[in-house]
């Protein structure tokens, strides 16, 4: 893989995402469908907010009551339709645009604790995203020899 590879040639496009005044509900929905650890959060703009992982949904998650209990579990999802995405989402994100390279994003991901960076064009609108899982597909495609 070159490191001089436009991120475009990577990212997932057009990726999946929510409003930041979605309730949580809908990010369980895509969380217990898809394979996804990242959302991103735009605004009516398609412009990008912040984005929810799996783990600030989780964080979501244990402060309801954690009981197994048939009647407790529909409480449970009363109360993650109440809950908005916006008060556990990330604010503020690392993000990429549509002309940086890979090289950029490993640079990025190497300095960071992060494993997505929203790709957005140049009115902040979001055009994709790249995971450190993309990278690591991306990379198994070379040829190794052992």
């Amino acid at each position: 893989m070159s490191t001089n590879l436009n991120i475009t040639k990577v990212m997932t496009p057009q990726p999946t995402s929510l409003k930041e005044y979605d309730p949580l509900v809908k990010a369980k929905e895509i969380f217990s469908k898809k394979s996804f650890h990242h959302i991103p959060i735009v605004n009516d703009e398609n412009q990008l907010k912040g984005v929810l992982s799996f783990s600030d949904y989780s964080i979501a998650l244990d402060s309801l009551t954690p009981f197994n209990n048939i009647r407790i579990e529909e409480e449970n999802e009363r109360s993650l339709k109440a809950l908005i995405i916006k008060d556990y989402m990330t604010s503020n994100v690392a993000f990429l645009r549509e002309h940086h390279t890979v090289r950029h994003a490993i640079d990025i991901f190497k300095e960071n604790k992060f494993h997505c960076l929203p790709v957005l064009d140049d009115e902040n609108k979001l055009l994709g995203i790249v995971t450190t899982y993309d990278l690591l597909i991306e990379l198994s495609k070379e040829t190794f020899i052992w």
